[in-house]
């Protein structure tokens, strides 16, 4: 995993970004996080793929939003009590829109299984892992293959393929 980091004891460790939709927890790579915010509004974007909510603007960068629930059939929430976690790939940013933000979580390698084919796809889907923390399991979430399922080309001028 491309999120292993070091600690100063020399324990290889993962972190991670821990968050709710609905009454499920998912995680993603702390790495890929560029800044976690309060939801904001939107533009529309016509013709464009359903789990696309549309658009919108910080700090001089347009920023696509991605319905993360919609994509994950999962329930959808007052917009208004949302956050948009900002993923950062290869120099384009995109949000994921998610019900809570729980916090970040340093894990050991160790601890992260993987899920089997009928979990998200396995090795070729959007899970690549889970991880039980506290009482609860937690599925990590790639989100370059959300976003290739979303929008193949943006993924290849992402990569800059």
């Amino acid at each position: 995993m491309e999120y292993v980091k070091e600690n100063l004891t020399g324990v290889e460790e993962i972190e991670i970004v821990e968050f709710k939709i609905g009454d499920n927890y998912f995680a993603i790579n702390v790495s890929k996080v560029r800044e976690i915010i309060p939801y904001l509004q939107v533009t529309k974007i016509p013709n464009s793929h359903p789990c696309i909510k549309g658009i919108f603007k910080i700090r001089d960068s347009v920023i696509s939003a991605i319905d993360l629930p919609k994509y994950l059939n999962l329930p959808v929430i007052d917009t208004k009590d949302s956050f948009y976690i900002i993923a950062h790939f290869n120099g384009t940013s995109v949000g994921f829109e998610v019900h809570e933000v729980i916090g970040i979580h340093r894990l050991s390698p160790g601890s992260i299984e993987k899920p089997d084919e009928s979990f998200y796809g396995a090795e070729s889907g959007i899970a690549s892992g889970i991880v039980k923390l506290e009482d609860k399991l937690v599925i990590l979430l790639e989100l370059e293959k959300i976003l290739y399922d979303i929008s193949p080309k943006m993924v290849k001028q992402v990569a800059n393929i």
